[in-house]
């Protein structure tokens, strides 16, 4: 398991920003956020277990505007 991530200013900075490897992440979210979460992290797991590589990668949809991005990427896509 990896983390990746970008920052607002690389974002806004950089022609073409490449993901940095993060070795922690912090979540601040509400009770209801984290079973949004969990729900969707469970999901993905489901389908990477039912597609297996021809399972890429999937978005989280929030419905706050200001919400980051969350992606989760199937690590065996890349064989």
């Amino acid at each position: 398991m990896k983390f990746w991530g970008y920052t607002q200013e690389e974002l806004a900075e950089a022609a073409e920003p490449q993901p940095k490897a993060l070795i922690e992440i912090t979540i601040s979210a509400t009770p209801s956020d984290l079973r949004e979460i969990a729900k969707f992290l469970s999901s993905a797991a489901d389908t990477i277990e039912a597609q297996g590589r021809d399972f890429e990668h999937e978005h989280f949809l929030s419905n706050a505007t200001d919400a980051p991005r969350l992606i989760v990427f199937n690590p065996l896509a890349l064989e």
